[in-house]
């Protein structure tokens, strides 16, 4: 899916987005663009190299990280795959094809255990409030029907689904 395509004219200022995550007059479209423009050139080798379905998982996961307001470090990733379990259509059995993907484990290996293991119990807070703020959302989130939304901001998503992302 190319998120350049019939891009809304208004951008954000990234300055202002950097302070505040990603707020709800961007699209869907421009929150993921944002997203990955964070991650640099560690969304290269976070590219999928396997098949269709591996690649949709990957961009299903950036566009949680927009819609739910997660960053990328442990907490965020910790608050991602909370919310993706909780508040969408997502099965553990699936999301856990996910999590075997090479690029994943070895994000997960980099770390190093007790780091990883750290992080995990700093993020418990955070990954409680997103556990119980996914349950009670108005409805789930379809993780594979993110392309159909990309031209609808945040905010109208996040009103739709009942979605109010976490304080850090």
């Amino acid at each position: 899916m190319d998120l350049h395509e019939d891009a809304p004219a208004h951008q954000a200022d990234t300055e202002d987005i950097a302070i505040q995550g990603f707020p709800d007059h961007l699209t869907l479209r421009q929150a993921i663009a944002l997203h990955r423009a964070r991650l640099g050139d560690v969304a290269v080798g976070l590219a999928p190299s396997g098949t269709a379905e591996e690649s949709a998982l990957f961009d299903g996961h950036d566009a949680i990280h927009a819609l739910y307001d997660c960053d990328t470090d442990l907490v965020g990733e910790s608050m991602a795959d909370t919310w993706t379990l909780s508040g969408t259509t997502m099965t553990v059995r699936r999301y856990l094809t996910y999590l075997r993907q090479p690029a994943v484990r070895a994000l997960v290996a980099d770390l190093g255990a007790w780091p990883l293991l750290r992080g995990i119990v700093l993020a418990m807070p955070c990954v409680w409030r997103a556990w119980w703020r996914g349950r009670a959302q108005a409805s789930l989130w379809d993780f594979d029907a993110w392309s159909s939304h990309l031209d609808e901001t945040l905010g109208q998503l996040r009103t739709t689904h009942g979605i109010r992302p976490v304080d850090r």
